[in-house]
């Protein structure tokens, strides 16, 4: 892939060109004022205590699934609905094991599962749920079912989720008493290797899927009354058809009896803040960090990917005007991928490209500053999980912390005044 940006009026345009597809284009437009930011303070808890936190009322069971032995797998929602483990225990599934929150049961495709002959919501009918965990897997994962509640003598009378094989991508799917809905909906990157959260909710004739904390598919179904449930399970479903068994790990299992709402399932991502954090720089998911150049005389720039201290492969991200630098890199929209801060260090615009990898997904503006402020580095100082972005007065030494929530301004932290024969660097 090819590409290029532009200097416009008061903006910039991104082009992308690609072999032998479409050429797309999109306008960035600056603004030309400073929001006012209002102060907020957030102290998030573990990632167990905000699923639990969550409409625990309706949770009507939670499996973190962080056992190291035995055969049960403890739910935590207090209505005692423990899941008993079939198979042989590092043969089938093992426990003990590092997840992205705590330890997880993994699963090995051939006999290995979890079940309760009870489902923790006995019935569809004119009942709103959201089904949630963490999984990883590859595309031989192998099972659209890896958390559900179902009939184990129907075919119908289920809702679940899992993988929507042979894909990476997540699927989830619910019926009642009937064949509707006939197939499930699908959508977002869920099983390439990593860790990632799939949520499904209904509320009322209205279902989402989740991925990440981004609604990634929708569909609306009118189910069919006279369901009834009889099992929970986790890696392989039992129902009334032959299924296949699960190869991967599960983590953070979770089903309420009510719809969750597009905050709540944010907050749940955003305590995911993975134990194992990426590099500030690691753009391939490698959990190594890689090199962002930039060519002052050409404006060309590119990624360097690394493992370790070795070369593997270059990315050429394009020519942008020398009048923008890149100011760091940093994941400011909670997807676990660094992100690249830029500044004109002529007129003074700011602004965030939102990467998928080394990919430009989309760009933020962020509020225009005078030149003689510049970016120095990005970091999650008030330990919210978000990164923040570090300022310095070249004229008159002041520095200066932008709190984040996202690509949003929140507040700032004056950190005083120090000589201009001072600079932060390369933080």
């Amino acid at each position: 892939m090819s590409s290029s940006k532009n200097a416009v009026q008061n903006g910039l345009r991104w082009i992308a060109v690609i072999p032998g597809a479409v050429v797309a284009s999109f306008l960035v437009i600056f603004p030309t004022s400073t929001p006012t930011a209002t102060p907020t303070a957030t102290a998030p808890g573990s990632f167990a205590a905000v699923i639990l936190a969550t409409k625990p009322a309706n949770l009507k069971g939670y499996w973190k699934c962080d056992e190291t032995s035995g055969t049960t797998l403890a739910d935590s929602s207090g209505n005692s609905k423990n899941l008993t483990i079939t198979g042989a225990i590092n043969t089938n599934y093992w426990l003990g094991e590092s997840g992205e929150q705590g330890t997880c049961f993994r699963t090995d495709g051939v006999a290995g599962y979890a079940s309760r002959n009870e489902a923790v919501i006995p019935s569809l009918d004119n009942t709103n749920f959201t089904l949630f965990a963490l999984f990883k897997g590859g595309t031989d994962f192998g099972v659209v079912k890896a958390l559900a509640i179902s009939n184990s003598s129907k075919d119908n009378d289920r809702a679940h989720i899992g993988q929507n094989k042979p894909t990476s991508q997540a699927i989830a799917q619910a019926r009642g008493n009937s064949t509707v809905m006939a197939s499930g909906i699908s959508g977002g990157t869920a099983f390439d290797g990593n860790w990632h959260s799939i949520a499904f909710r209904r509320n009322g004739t209205a279902f989402e899927l989740f991925v990440d904390g981004t609604r990634v598919a929708s569909t609306t179904a009118t189910l069919a009354t006279g369901s009834t449930c009889n099992r929970t399970t986790l890696m392989h479903p039992l129902l009334n058809e032959t299924t296949g068994y699960a190869k991967g790990s599960i983590q953070h299992a979770a089903i309420w009896n009510t719809s969750l709402s597009d905050s709540e399932i944010a907050a749940i991502q955003t305590a995911r803040n993975p134990s194992a954090t990426p590099a500030k720089s690691d753009f391939n998911g490698d959990d190594k960090a890689d090199i962002l150049w930039q060519n002052t005389s050409t404006g060309q720039r590119v990624i360097w990917l690394m493992n370790g201290t070795t070369l593997t492969s270059a990315v050429n991200l394009g020519f942008v005007a020398t009048s923008w630098s890149i100011a760091g890199s940093s994941d400011f929209n909670g997807d676990g991928k660094p992100d690249i801060v830029w500044q004109n260090t002529i007129s003074g615009q700011r602004l965030i490209w939102i990467m998928n990898g080394t990919t430009i997904a989309y760009a933020v503006n962020l509020p225009p500053e005078p030149t003689y402020w510049s970016i120095a580095g990005t970091g999650d100082f008030n330990g919210d999980g978000k990164s923040d972005i570090l300022w310095q007065n070249n004229s008159t030494g002041q520095r200066v912390i932008w709190l984040m929530n996202g690509t949003t301004l929140q507040s700032s932290v004056n950190l005083g005044t120090v000589p201009t024969s001072w600079s932060i660097r390369n933080y």
